[in-house]
C-alpha cells in the first residue's frame, strides 16, 4: 500500500473511530446525533490550545491545497484580536467554522458557523470534565506519533518560497494497548507561516501535547495537504 493511501485511510480510521459514527453519510445526510456531536465538539475544544498560536496578528491567513484534488481548500484566516480574545475562520468543503479564543488560556470561548448550504449553528461547549472523559476514551483507539527526537531542520519550498522549516517523522500506533508503530510520511512545519492547524490536521494533537504546547511553527505539509499561500504579520 502507498504511504499516501495508508495516511489518508489512517485519518479517517481514527476520526470514524474517534467520533463512532460513519462521518461521511451522516454528514451527507445532515444529521448528527447528540453523542457524535458532542465527541466532535470535545476534540474542537481539546484541541485548541494546541492548534493556535497566541503571537497571531489579525489578518494572518494561510490556505491549504488538496495534494489530488487542486479544488480543495482549507482556509484559515485571523478576522481581528484584541487584547482579551481573538477570531479565527476557517473554510473547507463549503463549510464555514468560526472560533474565539482566549487569549490567556487559548481555550475556545465560542463556536459557530455555517454548512455547505448555508444551515447557521451555534454548538454549546462543553463542560472542562465531559471534553476529559471524552478526550480519554478516543485517546484509547489510536494516534499518530510524532518523534523531535527524529524531527530535523530542512530548507522547504512551497508556493514559490523557500522556508525555513521542521521536519518529523511519524508513526501510526494502532490502540492505545498496542505498542507496535508503524512508519508513516514525514510531516513538515515552518515558523515563517502562521501556526493555525486545520481541524482536519489536528488529529496529530493527540498524545503528542507536550510537543505541541511549545513547538508553535504552523504547518507546511504532509503526504494530503500543502500550502498553498499564506500572510504572516512581518512576512511576504
Amino acid at each position: 500500500m502507498k504511504k499516501k493511501s495508508l495516511l489518508f485511510i489512517s485519518l479517517l480510521v481514527i476520526f470514524s473511530s474517534l467520533f463512532a459514527y460513519d462521518i461521511e453519510e451522516d454528514w451527507e445526510e445532515g444529521y448528527l446525533d447528540t453523542d457524535a456531536q458532542n465527541d466532535m465538539i470535545a476534540f474542537v475544544q481539546y484541541t485548541s490550545p494546541y492548534r493556535f498560536s497566541s503571537d497571531l496578528s489579525a489578518g494572518d491567513k494561510i490556505i491549504y491545497q488538496s495534494k489530488d484534488q487542486a479544488d480543495e481548500l482549507i482556509s484559515m484566516e485571523v478576522i481581528k484580536k484584541n487584547v482579551h480574545e481573538f477570531e479565527i475562520q476557517e473554510k473547507f468543503e463549503g463549510n464555514t467554522v468560526n472560533y474565539i479564543i482566549d487569549f490567556k488560556t487559548m481555550k475556545v470561548i465560542s463556536l459557530s458557523g455555517s454548512d455547505e448550504d448555508g444551515r447557521w449553528y451555534e454548538c454549546n461547549l462543553l463542560s472542562d470534565y465531559e471534553v476529559i472523559e471524552r478526550i480519554q476514551q478516543m485517546k484509547e483507539i489510536g494516534s499518530i506519533q510524532l518523534s523531535p527526537q527524529n524531527s530535523k531542520k530542512s530548507e522547504l519550498k512551497i508556493a514559490d518560497k523557500k522556508l525555513k522549516g521542521t521536519v518529523f517523522k511519524s508513526s501510526l500506533r494502532i490502540s492505545a494497548s498496542v505498542n507496535e508503530l508503524q512508519s508513516m510520511p514525514e510531516i513538515s512545519f515552518s515558523g515563517d507561516v502562521p501556526c493555525m492547524l486545520p481541524v482536519k490536521i489536528s488529529v496529530y494533537v493527540f498524545n503528542n501535547e507536550a510537543l505541541f504546547s511549545t513547538f508553535k511553527e504552523g504547518f507546511v505539509e504532509n503526504e494530503i495537504y500543502q500550502v498553498k499561500e499564506f500572510k504572516k504579520r512581518g512576512k511576504k
